[in-house]
């Protein structure tokens, strides 16, 4: 065999062997027909060197490989300690400022109950107010009635009452202390009646106990300016008594 068909002939193997190791590299858990291959050709030896030294290309490749990025590894590493850095100090401040928004919101709370505490009170003195102008005038004309009661003068009194109890008490029965009053009403109007018929009737039995005296004080005058008719002006006097008797004798049967 000459030397050129040698060349052609070895060339023409390691065409062969590098099909079988592209076949190798491409395939997908097919090597079954790829080894068969190559152990019918009775060429082992040769094809494993040849696959070790495609071993050692692509080891080469992929030490280049990382060589070439490891160092933009580092740089990713670094900044990523960095950023967990930041995190931390950001997930500090976000606490911080979740507990200042959480101790605002407690005082912005506790103001809101106080001033619906406040709303409330407000509003209770503005009823307390329309409650005291509406009840001011009743006790003011109870006041008077009482007042006009104890100075017995008990016709303005009776006035002051028919007042209370068909004017100021209907303006104010929502309250209990109207109510009070009303039932009180029968009873001051009996009472001024009968301090009325004992005003009078002592009134009367004034007079009646007068009479005797204006009688002789008039007998005299008139005995000092004539001793006629003395028999007749004792009549009068005697008369004048007993209609004031029969008058409070009937007072006191009423």
């Amino acid at each position: 065999m000459t030397q050129p068909d040698v060349g052609e002939g070895l060339s023409a193997i390691s065409s062969h062997h590098d099909h079988l190791l592209a076949e190798l590299e491409s395939s997908e858990g097919q090597l079954g027909p790829t080894l068969r291959a190559v152990y019918e050709s009775g060429q082992q030896t040769d094809f494993m060197a040849r696959l070790d030294g495609r071993i050692r290309a692509h080891d080469k490749d992929i030490e280049r490989m990382c060589n070439h990025h490891y160092q933009g590894f580092i740089e990713s590493v670094n900044e990523l300690l960095k950023v967990r850095a930041d995190a931390r100090k950001l997930k500090v401040r976000v606490k911080e400022a979740n507990d200042d928004v959480t101790g605002a919101a407690k005082q912005l709370v506790q103001k809101g109950d106080e001033l619906i505490g406040l709303r409330t009170i407000e509003k209770n003195i503005a009823h307390t107010n329309e409650a005291l102008l509406a009840c001011l005038p009743v006790l003011e004309l109870y006041a008077k009635l009482q007042d006009q009661l104890k100075n017995r003068r008990y016709y303005p009194a009776l006035k002051s009452l028919e007042q209370l109890e068909h004017t100021q008490l209907p303006r104010v029965a929502s309250y209990g202390f109207a109510a009070m009053m009303r039932t009180q009403i029968p009873k001051l109007r009996d009472s001024i009646k009968q301090a009325s018929k004992q005003e009078l009737t002592d009134f009367l039995e004034n007079v009646r106990g007068e009479s005797e005296k204006i009688g002789l004080l008039a007998m005299e005058q008139t005995r000092q300016r004539s001793n006629i008719q003395l028999a007749e002006e004792f009549e009068l006097v005697e008369i004048s008594s007993e209609v004031c008797n029969a008058t409070v004798a009937v007072l006191r049967d009423s």
